[in-house]
């Protein structure tokens, strides 16, 4: 087991400012208390305020005073821009920033660290070569090949559809050959996974998956009985297993309902709400319903603000 950056990154600042907390004697110590507690030689009140209050002031302290913490580290300058580079932690975890963050005329270029690298033995030379992602490797079928790194590992981009890397290959080495072989592996894979498909709907297919041959209607999956040949299934056939046309037509409209939801709604006026004022006489049940007002609370509430309303005409 190796500790991840932002563990480390946690771990110092916590040292810094909690280091009472994380001493190896402070457990030893809380459990030797609680001993007495339960021998009734210890006030537990009293024991749980004089942990509280030190560690209290010392949380507001932190609050006031204390920095984000980045676990921020100056690597060198670019040899290109001659601007500084440093290795930090960001929203989705390590990267190298190449630049200032607060230029707004000239954004810092920013690259993700890979798995096998760690913030604090990251050289220069290293970071750099982070920055020549995408990378073009050829072209292949009249398309240009491009190998990145992205959210899930290295990947080989061409004709819009995406590819893993082998985990025996390296993104920044790996040659226009291997990554041709790599496409052509994953097209026959996906060809081989389509079992049907049917002009009535293309959304409609017979697919080989990890436990057998389904039925695919967009996001919709149903299952086909290990009795039943896949490759024999016709039009009518894939209904009759669906449930029927009415499952049929259900289907479309849930797959129709989904994507139109993913699509951001227009924003509508709102008018505000003005503020709510409970009377003193309506009483709220532990359920949170109101009660019913008792007999003549109302109508003596109404009788003497009426009386005041004459005094002052």
């Amino acid at each position: 087991m190796f500790p991840t950056d932002i563990g480390m990154v946690v771990n110092d600042f916590l040292m810094q400012h909690f280091s009472t907390i994380l001493d190896f004697h402070f457990t030893a110590k809380v459990e030797e208390e609680f001993d007495e507690i339960a021998e009734g030689n210890l006030n537990w009140t009293k024991m749980l305020k004089d942990f509280y209050k030190p560690f209290h002031k010392t949380i507001e302290n932190t609050i006031d005073n204390s920095e984000r913490a980045s676990g921020e580290r100056s690597l060198g300058k670019d040899p290109v821009s001659g601007k500084p580079i440093i290795v930090r932690i960001g929203r989705f975890g390590p990267l190298v920033q190449i630049g200032e963050s607060g230029d707004e005329n000239d954004k810092p270029r920013f690259a993700g660290l890979r798995k096998d690298q760690r913030m604090e033995t990251i050289t220069l030379e290293e970071a750099l070569l982070l920055f020549k992602m995408p990378r073009v490797v050829g072209e292949f079928e009249g398309k240009e090949m491009k190998v990145g790194i992205g959210r899930f590992g290295p990947y080989v981009v061409h004709n819009n559809l995406f590819t893993s890397l082998g985990k025996e290959d390296d993104p920044y080495t790996i040659t226009g050959d291997r990554c041709i072989e790599l496409i052509k592996a994953k097209q026959i894979k996906d060809a081989e996974k389509i079992i049907r498909t049917f002009d009535e709907n293309p959304d409609l297919k017979v697919l080989n998956g990890r436990w057998g041959p389904f039925i695919a209607l967009g996001k919709k999956f149903f299952k086909i009985p290990k009795t039943t040949e896949a490759t024999k299934l016709d039009f009518a056939a894939v209904i009759q297993l669906i449930g029927g046309m009415d499952a049929y037509e259900q289907a479309i409209a849930t797959n129709t309902r989904m994507a139109a939801s993913k699509k951001p709604a227009p924003k509508k006026f709102v008018p505000k709400k003005t503020a709510f004022v409970k009377p003193a006489f309506i009483k709220t049940t532990a359920a949170g319903k109101k009660a019913a007002p008792k007999k003549g609370i109302v109508k003596k509430t109404s009788a003497k603000k009426a009386k005041k309303a004459v005094k002052r005409k």
